[in-house]
Order: structure tokens, then sequence, then C-alpha cells
């Protein structure tokens, strides 16, 4: 008799389990370090060990921490939640029909499977989540697999939402790991919507962006913005659309708005918009508000190609 090759049907619960026993079980096929905390879990377990394993159950975490430097420049703190799932588990494959995860009011579903080998693991997973703070969920973003450009953008946001409408991750763990080196490419994909968000530009005396409303998507490694909306110091966007090639560094937008004029004329003065400075340098006073439609297009450090018309109302010019 092996006790492997029995049938099981049994209910377990743990108490207190120190979370870094999940790495010490995972044989080295997920890409942490080490965890801190501690883990409850109440499982319940039907079928061979052998052969399949139908496992469902919940788990809470207290105090968790995740390190995984080949994702995240430091260690990561995720507090206090609940996990629960459903799974099949065979030898080679885990399968999640259903895993949900908890956090400060914040659920994230996660369905698919991890399949394994001698060598490597491959991830297919199809992830949503509910409305999250952008300046947790950036915490949270593998900043190592992104470029500088990327990483410096998401530490300018300071407020906002974010809801992951789908994401989906198709990719074995040597693959991921290369990502570190030549940023994400295929293999990853998103649809997520913004809400109010708010960030700083990198231009020394930009105004900040804010009440930022629109729609991200990545796909093939370019990024999609569609239907942005928001307002910059005094002007209003009202609508905002293109692409960014991550590999590329292709940037392309178009780009509705109602501007302040003696707003924008200061901004071009102090060279937040060093290309159009020379256009206003003559002009004492520039008052009024205006409409403006813009196209713009920049490839990695080339001179931006900018063209567009902009139409005054109850404008003064001296």
């Amino acid at each position: 008799f092996e006790f492997r090759n029995a049938w099981w049907s049994a209910d377990v619960e743990f108490n207190g389990l120190p979370a870094n026993l999940l790495i010490e079980y995972s044989r080295g096929h997920i890409p942490l370090q080490s965890m801190s905390g501690r883990l409850s879990q109440q499982l319940h377990f039907e079928g061979r060990p052998s052969d399949r394993l139908q496992v469902s159950g919940n788990l809470e975490f207290k105090q968790l921490g995740l390190n995984a430097p080949e994702l995240f420049a430091t260690p990561l703190k995720a507090g206090d939640g609940e996990v629960s799932f459903t799974a099949e588990w065979t030898p080679r494959r885990v399968a999640f029909s259903q895993l949900t995860i908890l956090v400060s009011n914040v659920s994230v579903s996660i369905t698919g499977d991890i399949r394994s080998t001698n060598a490597d693991s491959h991830l297919q997973l199809q992830i949503s989540a509910s409305a999250m703070p952008l300046a947790a969920v950036r915490n949270f973003i593998p900043t190592k697999l992104m470029t500088p450009q990327v990483e410096s953008l998401l530490a300018n946001i300071q407020q906002g939402d974010v809801i992951i409408k789908k994401a989906d991750v198709d990719a074995n763990l040597a693959q991921i790991r290369h990502w570190a080196e030549t940023g994400i490419g295929k293999g990853i994909s998103f649809q997520a919507e913004l809400r109010n968000l708010g960030m700083k530009l990198n231009r020394e005396g930009a105004l900040p962006l804010s009440e930022v409303h629109g729609h991200i998507a990545l796909e093939n490694d370019l990024i999609t913005l569609t239907d942005i909306k928001g307002h910059y110091g005094n002007s209003r966007l009202n609508s905002v659309a293109g692409t960014y090639a991550l590999q590329e560094r292709a940037l392309k937008l178009q780009a509705r708005g109602d501007l302040d004029l003696a707003e924008i004329r200061e901004q071009l003065l102090l060279g937040v918009f060093p290309a159009q400075a020379k256009m206003v340098a003559d002009i004492q006073e520039l008052n009024g508000r205006g409409r403006a439609e813009v196209s713009f297009q920049r490839i990695k450090e080339a001179p931006p190609q900018i063209t567009g018309t902009l139409e005054l109302n109850n404008a003064q010019l001296r």
C-alpha cells in the first residue's frame, strides 16, 4: 500500500504556518527568493496525489512580505489579507478555476494554470481586479521588467485609481526573466480603466496633470491610450489618444483641448515645450482661451514632430 496512490478525502487546517515554506515546496519554480509572515489555512483534498487532486480552501495571511529581486528593486509588503481558491493539482500542472485575493478592500480574481517541467515553469493566467489606488499598485508592478522611461512615469503618479478589466500572462519563467534585460515583450497584455489620476511631469516647470480619466491597454509591447480626459493646470484635455511602443520607444499622440493661453505662454517661455518657445518670444501678453488640436510624434531622443491648429476665443495678444 502506497500513501500517494491512496484516495484522499480530507480536511486539513493549519495555524501560524511560516510563509517561507511555500518557497521550499515550490522547488524553485516561482521567482521568489523568500517570504515572511504567517499563514492560516483550511484545505479540502479529494483524489490521488500520484495522479490528480481536487483542492479547495481558504488562506489568511498576516504581515506577508515577498522578496523577488528578479522582478522588484525592493521587498514588497503585502500586509494582511485573505485568499480563497479551487484548483486541480497534477504532478506537472496546477490549474486554478477560481483564485480570489482580498487585501485592503481590493479584490483580485485569477484563473489559469501553471505547468512545470524539470527545466522551467509556464504561466497562463487571466487576471481582473476591482478599483485599486495607483500609489499602492505601482509597488507591485515588476519595475525590473520595465524600461527606465516607464519606470519613471510610474514613479511620478501621485493619486488616482485603476480598475484592471482584464490581464493575461502567457509566458515561461525564463522568458519573464529575459524581460529584465529587454523590457516586457510578447506574453503579457492588459486592459485597464484610469480614474482621477494625478501625476507630475519630468520637465522642470511643468504643471501637474490632474483628474485624468480614460483607458489604457498593453498588447505585444504596445501601450494604447483611448478616451483620455483631464486637466493640465487651468487647461482642459477634452480628448487624448495614442500609442507608445516600448521596444522602439516611439510615442504618437492626438489631442484636443481647451487652453488657458496665458498659462500656456508661460509654459512655453519656461521651456516646458522648448521646440515652440521661439513662437512666443516676442509676445508680451497673451490672455483668453483657445481650442487646440495637436498631433505629436517622437521616436527615442529625436526631436518631436508636432502639427496642429489653434482657434482663439476672446483672446488678447500684445
